[in-house]
């Protein structure tokens, strides 16, 4: 099926430019080539195309950073902004979150250039208050958040591949998130850190997800999905500055807090896998303890055979690949 709808979008996308229609072909472009990303992010090996079509689509992101730029909406965006803010959305989460699963790894200038001034436009429209980064259909946290997943990843891929580990940088990284953990999720309304206190989920919206809403529609307390992302980020950063230690006092807190939002997570309601990908590969690799690696294998599991994600089989794939190898000696 997957196959099928690809054809078509290359078919209709051909078609369409052919007719010259210049005032939505970037949005008609664009489109196109996030479909194209998504097909081949589906995939159940790793797959170097996700890169290939971020470097083809950087140059589009810039002309959106361009026009927002140039012309910023004040207030609601009418069509056109708002499938730019999409768009650079889009490449923004992508860039950031499939790092893992490319194959060969690689980096681009354009695409480092690209993600840097979408960012940026994105955080301009946050601070003029024209978006609510908490109530982005794609990100659901501000873009600033989404550039430190971006950056870990690339210290851990340079990590694993390299044997070279950037130390100053993670630390530098892990006082940037703890900011966010510290700040951006205690719940104003209770004052409590307890996960059924600050976490409480709207059961009664059937619509409602972990990762598409990231603040209750009836207070200001944080749903899970966004301090997930924070929690596991800065649980790699610490496996990356300390492996093989064994996790202690605050960590040992944070990792049982991180899993306590995992057990939340139910793949029938939350479908959105992609979302949950990076999370799941942060805490895969960096945690040894085996009831951990069951709960987190269990929800890659049912993921895969509630939503056929190709990116969570993968991740299933690679774990389980990961914990057969011995131990590196750092």
């Amino acid at each position: 099926m997957s196959e099928s709808f690809y054809t078509k979008a290359l078919g209709g996308f051909r078609a369409y430019l052919a007719q010259d229609h210049s005032q939505q072909s970037e949005t008609i472009a664009l489109r196109t080539i996030f479909i194209l990303i998504i097909y081949e992010r589906s995939r159940i090996y790793p797959s170097k195309d996700v890169y290939t079509h971020l470097t083809g689509v950087a140059v589009l992101i810039k002309s959106c950073c361009d026009q927002l730029d140039r012309e910023p909406p004040e207030s609601t965006p009418d069509t056109s902004n708002l499938a730019r803010i999409l768009a650079l959305e889009a490449f923004i989460f992508h860039a950031a979150t499939s790092l893992p699963f490319q194959s060969p790894a690689c980096r681009s200038e354009i695409v480092d250039d690209a993600f840097n001034r979408a960012v940026d436009s994105l955080q301009q429209l946050l601070r003029r208050g024209t978006i609510d980064p908490y109530k982005s259909p794609i990100l659901g946290a501000p873009p600033r958040l989404f550039a430190y997943v971006r950056q870990v990843a690339l210290l851990y891929q340079r990590f694993r591949i390299d044997d070279v580990l950037e130390v100053q940088q993670c630390l530098d990284l892990d006082d940037n998130l703890s900011d966010w953990d510290n700040e951006s999720f205690t719940a104003e309304t209770s004052g409590q850190h307890s996960t059924s206190a600050a976490y409480s989920i709207d059961k009664t919206n059937e619509n409602q997800t972990l990762c598409l809403s990231s603040r209750s529609p009836r207070s200001n307390a944080p749903l899970p999905g966004l301090q997930l992302y924070v929690l596991a980020t800065r649980i790699l950063l610490n496996h990356m500055v300390n492996p093989g230690t064994a996790k202690e006092g605050s960590m040992a807190a944070s990792i049982s807090e991180t899993m306590s939002l995992v057990l939340l997570i139910d793949p029938m309601v939350d479908y959105f896998a992609d979302y949950y990908v990076w999370p799941f590969f942060c805490l895969g690799v960096s945690e040894s303890m085996s009831h951990y690696r069951n709960l987190i294998m269990g929800k890659i599991v049912t993921f895969w055979e509630t939503t056929r994600n190709g990116p969570m089989r993968l991740l299933g794939d690679m774990l389980s690949y990961e914990w057969k190898q011995p131990k590196r000696q750092w």
